[in-house]
């Protein structure tokens, strides 16, 4: 009822802020397409535009991650050019996405193969087995409940089990342990492993059920932990005199490392009472509900004979092996299926808390004998061995770029793209595979019973727990590493208008639910303390701190049954559970809602503003679409723009070639094409539309009035470009002329003109006045004024007044021109005011006579 009530509470919430987001966003939106105002954000991918363009065409951008950070924003008409920053930059994402995506196959493949099909089925055959469960998945081991269960379990249940096809084995290497030094001694027929002689045995396997699919792999090892008398515990004044003995909860630094056999126990399991470190017993740590539990303790191997077991152990029973000192006892042994190559490693604990309660836990853990040695895996699973080797050398790749991309794009501005953190993660995740996969290699190389001519000698205890941790260190390390990089394929659905803004609302949902999640944990931390203390002697699952804790999250999902908080008829068990409800399912879950709206709002916002080159209600261009239509036609041969040879471009001053130098049939074909270019633009654009020059939106009627009105080039001068494409695009020009570069064309018809008369003419003036000038300061020098001098300066004069006065008269002329119309508009004016009026006048009498 909870989350379906909280889902339904939520889902309307959901819907009224929804629907105001969209109206904030339509707002936002009308605001912008009436301003032509962008949001205020800072983007550098915007910023490029201003660059120039031997920035635009030079190596320092590329490789830089704010074209995956800003990628809607990337402008499309740099796209089109093979040089520029933009299209290489999208090469190279393409190619990043091809390699990743393979890298992603290769991966996948390498973790499944490295799991096996076979690894759930063999856990949980040697789970069920041990246990000792029937079909109906009750087990013995639940049965064991105090000391004399415990002993009926071993002795009875689990002994025989490892004696299933024959009830005595004879030793291999007629081994004696020293436990006091931890020597191996070998007996007389030690020697007979590597020779036939008299003295050799016959080896049996020793099969596990009747089945005959399991082989036990060295000997059985029990070990005890103990805790010292009066630690960790209190013996209150009042009780002294009733006992005088106290064992608290283990605790690896006050265990008991003291020999407690009886003065007449027996020689055979003497042994068995002394402490022995880790180093000795060849075991490792184990976690249990009491706590840690080192590798160290109490030691006994289980005899190769049935009978031999039984009674050691009915010794150890009789003289007190187990007693309340005891905290833990460890059973462990290793199996092999040589069926699907792998092995099992069983360690079964039975904790004896101070409680008086025996909990037993079953640790059962199978691998893959390839995990032994990189030899072994290269003969018995030869793919896997190739997808090692394959995954090793891409991650090297992947990691050589990701290093470079944070060379060429500063580690601070890196480290602010969230994928980029996520790539990071993925290639630490992987060294640390590599590390403990090495370090596997490293420890089954080095452990003297581990090796293959040992693997058959069936009184030596074959330490495989102490693979166990790496190896399941690896299995979580990789686990972790599957998720990252999955995780990762997130950003490349960016490239894609459908996903991408959502792949957005994740970048940034991401970062706000963090702190949402801050939130959350401290009040579930402050929940969880008080079903500890309220609830935790009453129900097991709050107990613990962490247990309640953790309860509260399986709470939200409804799988927490809350009956038993009831049931306790605790009236603490109602306030706390109508303060969860209103705290988590009224405000929290709402606030979650409004964190993913708030930011879908914001995303959508930036997406509609974002996209340069697009006009308002227009869709996007995908750059990545762009780039591959551009990169298609190069693949042919077909450059869209640029690159051209430097033949066919020329030098700066052939760019440009005056109209009237040219042919008359080429320059009307020229401004026929341009006529039909400005008019196609007006039919698709409208009459308001136009093409931006130099920053400024230059409107179809301007462009027509600077190609006609000579205030522009287009009047006298077509560049090379135009030439060009006119030229490509009409094969009768190309052969009336005879050539088909536009540059061989100006070279044709350009003719170079010489300096302008009237400028030499004025630069003349200026060196005879200044002649003169330096003449008249010379006093030596007269100079008088020459009669036809004088007559050339009157006959000037007169020559300026009559221009003056007849510029005068027309001057005159245009004035009363003007007074003329200027009278004319003024009667038409006056007439269509006495028009409007009549005709106001017939409206009234029409409406009069016929508006009802």
């Amino acid at each position: 009822f909870l989350p379906v009530f909280g889902a339904l509470f939520c889902l309307a919430a959901a819907s009224a802020e929804n629907s105001s987001a969209r109206r904030l966003s339509q707002g936002v939106m009308s605001k912008k397409d009436k301003d032509g105002e962008r949001l205020d954000r800072t983007n550098p991918v915007i910023e490029l535009n201003d660059i120039s363009v031997q920035e635009r065409e030079g190596p320092e951008l590329l490789g830089n991650t704010m074209f995956w950070k800003y990628y809607e924003d990337i402008n499309p008409k740099y796209v089109f050019k093979c040089s520029t920053i933009e299209y290489r930059s999208l090469k190279l994402m393409l190619f990043e996405t091809i390699f990743y995506v393979m890298l992603l196959g290769v991966l996948t493949g390498y973790i499944d193969a490295c799991r096996g099909s076979m690894t759930y089925y063999t856990t949980k055959a040697g789970r069920d087995f041990w246990r000792i469960c029937d079909a109906n998945s009750v087990c013995a081991i639940d049965e064991v409940n105090d000391q004399a269960s415990f002993w009926q379990f071993i002795r009875q249940q689990f002994i025989p089990l490892t004696f299933s096809d024959r009830q005595e084995y004879e030793p291999v290497l007629d081994l004696a342990v020293d436990w006091e030094s931890g020597v191996v001694n070998y007996g007389p027929k030690a020697n007979t492993i590597y020779e036939l002689n008299e003295m050799s045995v016959v080896w049996h396997p020793r099969y596990i059920g009747d089945s005959k699919t399991n082989i036990l792999l060295g000997n059985v090892r029990l070990r005890q932990l103990r805790m010292r008398n009066k630690t960790d515990c209190t013996i209150g004044e009042v009780f002294q005199q009733v006992t005088n003995e106290c064992f608290g909860p283990f605790s690896a630094d006050k265990q008991s490392r003291k020999s407690y056999d009886e003065r007449w126990t027996p020689t055979q399991v003497e042994h068995c009472y002394t402490w022995h470190p880790s180093n000795i017993t060849d075991q490792v740590d184990m976690y249990g509900s009491g706590g840690l539990y080192p590798g160290d303790g109490f030691v006994m191997d289980v005899p190769l004979s049935l009978v031999e077991a039984d009674s050691q152990l009915s010794d150890l029973q009789t003289w007190h092996w187990i007693d309340q000192a005891t905290r833990a006892v460890i059973v462990e042994l290793n199996t092999l299926n040589p069926n699907v190559n792998m092995i099992t490693n069983i360690r079964l604990l039975f904790e004896f808390l101070p409680s008086g309660q025996i909990r037993a836990t079953t640790n059962v853990f199978a691998f893959r004998t390839i995990w032994l040695s990189l030899s072994v895996m290269m003969d018995d699973d030869l793919p896997l061995f190739v997808y090692h080797v394959a995954i090793v050398a891409l991650f090297s790749v992947w990691s050589s770029y990701v290093f470079w991309t944070i060379k060429k794009t500063g580690p601070v501005t890196w480290f602010s793209y969230m994928w980029n953190v996520v790539d990071l993660v993925g290639i630490l995740l992987f060294v640390t595979l590599c590390i403990i996969r090495v370090v596997t290699f490293v420890s089954a190389g080095q452990e003297p019973t581990m090796q293959p001519e040992l693997a058959a000698v069936t009184e030596l205890f074959v330490p495989y727990s102490k693979l166990v941790p790496d190896l399941q260190r690896a299995d979580d390390v990789m686990a972790f590493l599957g998720l990252f990089c999955w995780l990762k394929a997130f950003k490349y659905f960016s490239l894609s208008h459908f996903f991408g803004p959502l792949v957005r609302v994740t970048e940034r949902g991401l970062q706000q639910l963090a702190k949402f999640g801050t939130l959350l944990c401290s009040l579930f931390l402050g929940f969880a303390i008080c079903l500890h203390i309220g609830f935790g002697a009453q129900v097991e699952m709050y107990d613990t701190l962490g247990g309640s804790f953790l309860a509260l999250f399986f709470m939200l999902s409804g799988s927490v049954d809350l009956g038993v908080l009831f049931d306790t008829h605790n009236a603490l068990a109602t306030a706390l559970f109508a303060i969860y409800v209103v705290l988590i399912y009224f405000v929290l879950f709402n606030l979650f809602m409004a964190v993913i709206l708030d930011v879908h709002m914001l995303v959508q916002i930036e997406q509609a503003g974002s996209g340069q080159g697009a006009k308002a209600g227009e869709a996007r261009k995908n750059p990545m679409l762009l780039f591959l239509f551009t990169y298609w036609h190069k693949l042919k041969g077909i450059v869209l723009i640029g690159n051209e040879p430097e033949a066919a471009v020329g030098f700066p001053d052939e760019q440009f070639i005056n109209l009237n130098l040219l042919p008359g049939i080429v320059r009307s074909r020229l401004m026929q094409k341009i006529d039909n270019a400005i008019g196609t633009l007006e039919e698709l654009e409208g009459p308001g539309a136009g093409v931006r020059q130099g920053g400024q939106l230059q409107t179809v009627e301007t462009l027509k009035q600077k190609w006609w009105s000579g205030e522009g080039e287009g009047e006298e001068y077509v560049s090379r470009v135009q030439l060009q494409r006119c030229l490509d695009q009409d094969a009768d020009l190309r052969e009336l002329l005879g050539m088909e570069r536009a540059i061989d064309v100006i070279r044709r018809f350009r003719v170079d003109q010489g300096p302008d008369p009237y400028d030499q003419i004025s630069r003349l003036q200026d060196a005879v006045f200044s002649k003169l000038d330096l003449l008249e300061k010379d006093d030596g020098v007269k100079f008088e004024e020459a009669e036809t001098l004088k007559m050339v300066a009157v006959g000037l004069s007169e020559a300026l007044t009559d221009v003056q006065n007849a510029w005068r008269e027309e001057l005159t002329n245009c004035l009363e021109s003007a007074a003329t119309l200027s009278e004319g508009l003024i009667q038409l004016t006056k007439r269509l005011e006495r028009v409007q009026l009549n005709f106001n006048k017939i409206e009234s009498d029409v409406s009069n006579q016929y508006g009802k």
